[in-house]
């Protein structure tokens, strides 16, 4: 995918929502936090420790648990995020991610967050609270409907 493309897919993408052009346009160049993967490549591995996140772009991907025996968790898609509990805290992951078919992420870390424009960034933290208060009222939710 060159530029362009991974500009107007980062501009078709919830996370990206609220971000002007430019800011898009900047996110779009920076080529190290913009990931490649194959199909059967793992993106991240279960009790790693990184301090990363991940959106997903383009393709799809596997979450699965390790440990004998593999189980299934879910699917991500254009548009996921995963990996965010570990980028403020120092956590093994909890589950490995493996492409399902040729897969684009955008990688967050910590570096990435501090060489961000102010405005960005905001809107960056804006939207990882946004998207752990969703999980959270959705683990929520679970938990009422096993508790009744």
């Amino acid at each position: 995918m060159n530029q362009q493309q991974i500009q107007e897919c980062m501009m078709s993408i919830p996370f990206f929502k609220g971000m002007t052009e430019d800011e898009v346009h900047e996110l779009s160049t920076m080529n190290s936090n913009i990931l490649g993967f194959e199909e059967g490549e793992r993106v991240v591995r279960q009790d790693e420790v990184d301090k990363a996140f991940y959106v997903v772009l383009d393709g799809s991907l596997s979450v699965t648990r390790d440990k004998p025996p593999e189980v299934f968790l879910a699917q991500l898609v254009p548009g996921s995020l995963f990996g965010e509990l570990t980028l403020r805290a120092d956590r093994p992951r909890t589950s490995s991610i493996t492409a399902d078919n040729e897969v684009l992420v955008f990688k967050v870390n910590t570096s990435l967050l501090s060489k961000l424009s102010p405005p960005i960034s905001s809107k960056f933290k804006d939207r990882i609270i946004a998207h752990l208060v969703k999980r959270l009222d959705e683990l929520n939710g679970k938990l009422a409907q096993f508790v009744r």
